[in-house]
């Protein structure tokens, strides 16, 4: 492509000529065999000092007529556009560009897929036991009248069903050989009702031979069923009932069963006295496991009940944090201290700084109160920080923030001049109220023989301005 005609496509590109003038240019190029001249006449070219334009002819415009009717303008707007969709055609004709062939994609081998074997028949009532319980609630269309060869069956065991338990026998897809189990076991007492109860929940025959076993071959079908709803399994029940839990029954099983209750964990919780099987449920319920229960144990605490044990639980007790308790306060905890100290957030890291920092004979009944009020190390150092040098023990820190002594109080009453305060003073400027703009009026009015014992005495007396 000559530079002349990229001249005319960056001009066409940037709008500073039409394309009708563009192809008006390249024909004037064709003709002059690619030489550039003189702008063809009537072409109109922006330049940088302004556009120019070139007439054709310089009377052309003088042969129109002003009066032209609104058929000829449409037909001029008609032939404009006709124009210059042939002139892009022909622009797009001069500046056509080759476009390179698209190399051929390489074969990829694509390994083939191995058979796959078959699937060997499955018996869906050995491996799917809740099968029926999954299609009365998830099946199909429902029957509602029985099957005549499925009741014909049901009848030649010697069995009375009505109508709506053959259906509903049916719909569970109970076969006649199920029923047939069943009725070998069957107690006397057993209505059909009881029957469709059990066949319905899939109650399996040895089921009820091994709770005979156990001595509970007295219970009520629709408890039996209860225990297969819930999934209640023969070692659970045996396992329970050797706890000799006082008062166990079976609903106390069903309970067991429900809350997924460790039974090791109340094994191991029955070293602290006996568990009620309302204790053994509780512990199910706050997840209270063999090993959390044992460690509990192991720690020997003065105190620790089966209720305790519980509560600590419900708290977030952990092995670890009585651990860490016991050895900061050099003795053994009970289990209400322990209790109490993690309701109030006493972490043992904060009584190692007490330690440290007050009285090497803290006691945990001191660092639970103050815990209890909000003194916490923080208040202690920014109470230091104030340039305080007296010495205040546990009580007094507890007092003062009983009474909303803050430590930017003490520092303001230090600057005031009042360098000789106790920590009784300061409690007792907090009991009356005194506040730092009081003490600062006080001081401007009686001057430096003012004494913090005048300043109570003034807050006493009601005499301290507001």
């Amino acid at each position: 492509m000559s530079q002349e005609k990229l001249m005319i496509l960056e001009m066409v590109s940037n709008g500073r000529i039409t394309p009708e003038e563009a192809i008006t240019l390249l024909k004037a190029l064709e003709d002059d065999g690619g030489q550039t001249g003189s702008t063809p006449a009537g072409v109109r070219i922006d330049y940088d000092d302004g556009p120019r334009e070139q007439a054709l002819d310089e009377d052309e415009d003088d042969d129109h007529d002003e009066d032209e009717d609104e058929d000829d303008d449409w037909d001029a707007s008609v032939d404009e556009q006709a124009a210059s969709r042939h002139a892009r055609r022909e622009l797009h004709r001069h500046f056509r560009v080759e476009i390179p062939p698209i190399p051929k994609i390489p074969d990829i081998h694509i390994p083939p897929i191995p058979p796959i074997p078959p699937i060997p028949p499955v018996d869906v009532r050995v491996h799917m036991p809740h099968l029926g319980r999954i299609r009365r609630i998830f099946g199909g269309r429902r029957s509602r009248q029985p099957d005549p060869a499925f009741a014909a069956a049901m009848q030649r065991l010697g069995v009375e069903f009505s109508p709506r338990q053959l259906v509903e026998l049916q719909n569970a897809d109970i076969a006649p050989e199920d029923v047939e189990a069943l009725l070998a076991v069957k107690r006397q007492e057993w209505s059909a009702n009881d029957l469709v109860t059990l066949l319905v929940h899939e109650v399996e025959p040895q089921f009820i031979l091994q709770l005979h076993e156990l001595g509970m071959g007295d219970l009520p079908a629709r408890k039996i069923a209860e225990f297969a709803i819930h999934d209640l399994e023969i070692e659970t029940i045996r396992q329970a009932l050797a706890l000799n839990l006082p008062g166990l029954d079976a609903d106390d099983l069903v309970e067991i069963a429900i809350h997924d209750v460790d039974l090791e964990a109340v094994r191991a919780a029955q070293q602290l006295g006996t568990v009620t099987p309302e204790q053994a449920v509780e512990m199910g319920v706050h997840g209270l496991s063999a090993s959390y229960v044992q460690a509990m144990v192991a720690a020997g605490m003065p105190g620790l009940t089966v209720e305790k044990l519980i509560e600590m639980r419900i708290h977030g007790v952990a092995p670890q944090y009585i651990a860490a308790l016991s050895e900061q306060a050099k003795t053994q905890l009970s289990a209400d201290q322990v209790i109490e100290m993690k309701i109030h957030g006493v972490q043992p890291a904060e009584a190692d700084w007490f330690r440290e920092h007050l009285s090497k004979n803290f006691s945990f009944d001191e660092l639970l109160e103050m815990r209890i009020h909000g003194v916490t190390p923080d208040y202690v150092e920014r109470m230091r920080a104030s340039g305080w040098v007296a010495a205040f023990d546990a009580a007094t820190l507890v007092e003062m923030r009983i009474h909303g002594v803050q430590p930017e109080f003490v520092k303001g009453l230090l600057e005031l001049g009042f360098e000789d305060l106790s920590p009784e003073d300061v409690v007792e400027l907090g009991i009356h109220g005194v506040t730092l703009q009081q003490a600062q009026r006080a001081r401007e009015s009686y001057g430096e023989e003012l004494t913090v014992e005048d300043l109570i005495e003034m807050a006493v007396e009601g005499r301290l301005e507001g």
